[in-house]
């Protein structure tokens, strides 16, 4: 068999650290040997960041954010990127995160969640009114990235969330 697509599904999720590396280290051969492709699902960044190439970053089921990627791990444009990114604790053991987990947050499972509004309007720190009353779609932000945020919009008008 000679695929072209392999599709991995949280692939190392359940095996130790030696046999992750190999397997990554695998599925890089397959691409700069054999030239097949893969698309790896994961929650892990730094296993992405490891692959390379391109990433597709989702929310509740829905691309928000797509690019290289380096250019989405230096510049996410998403407030959810943004936050997703902020949430990675710093391998110094000198640096500690200031912020606490603030009384008014709630869990994911708790947030209303209407399909003709932007996916992260909830929890969103830059929401806006057109926010709550449509879903955006992918804009263009820099070379190959795009972000589905009407910050990069012609109607970028920010509120306060409440």
């Amino acid at each position: 068999m000679k695929p072209c697509l392999i599709i991995a599904d949280e692939p190392i999720s359940m095996i130790d650290a030696a046999l992750r590396a190999l397997f990554l280290n695998i599925l890089l051969d397959f691409r700069d040997q054999h030239g097949i492709s893969c698309i790896f699902i994961t929650h892990s960044l730094s296993t992405a960041y490891y692959l390379g190439g391109e990433i597709m970053v989702m929310c509740r089921g829905r691309a928000i954010e797509h690019g290289s990627m380096d250019g989405v791990i230096a510049q996410p444009a998403h407030p959810y990127t943004q936050l997703l990114l902020e949430s990675v604790p710093s391998q110094d053991p000198r640096q500690r995160w200031t912020e606490k987990r603030g009384a008014n947050a709630v869990e994911a499972s708790e947030l209303h969640f209407d399909a003709n509004a932007c996916v992260f309007v909830e929890r969103c720190p830059r929401v806006m009114e057109i926010c709550r009353k449509q879903r955006p779609a992918p804009m263009p932000i820099q070379d190959e990235q795009t972000a589905a945020c009407f910050l990069y919009g012609e109607k970028a008008e920010p509120v306060q969330i409440t």
